[in-house]
């Protein structure tokens, strides 16, 4: 907008000075007025619209920041969730080794393969990339 401020500036010094005349000698007539007055209405709209604008981003980047850090806890619960998995598993496995039982080997094998929690990790972990670019 300063841009167009400077361009309109810089056509009323050039007009003026294509008259010849001071400024006290022109004239000033009805269209001017209107001129004038409907700039600053285009001017007073120009910065409602931009406001509004600014304030719609900030809104959609703080909803998409919460939104992150929904999806960063989620995360971490899933983190934990697949490190106490393995580490279950581990347990079965060496419960299985000292009392030779093939249950606890079966359990070790099932807990081992529950690949649902990692995937839905590499899910959220996508989305949390997908919206930080959308931030940035």
């Amino acid at each position: 907008m300063k841009d167009l401020s400077y361009v309109s500036q810089r056509l009323v010094y050039d007009y003026i000075n294509s008259t010849g005349d001071s400024i006290h000698k022109i004239k000033i007539t009805n269209i001017m007025c209107t001129y004038v007055s409907n700039a600053r209405q285009k001017y007073m709209k120009y910065l409602e619209d931009q406001k509004l604008l600014s304030s719609q981003n900030k809104k959609r980047k703080s909803i998409t920041f919460d939104e992150i850090q929904e999806l960063k806890n989620k995360k971490r619960c899933l983190e934990k969730d697949i490190k106490a998995l393995i580490r279950s598993a581990d347990e079965f496995a060496e419960k299985a080794e000292e009392n030779n039982d093939l249950t606890s080997i079966c359990k070790s094998n099932n807990l081992r393969r529950s690949k649902a929690k990692e995937e839905k990790l590499l899910e959220i972990t996508n989305a949390i990339e997908d919206l930080e670019k959308k931030i940035g």
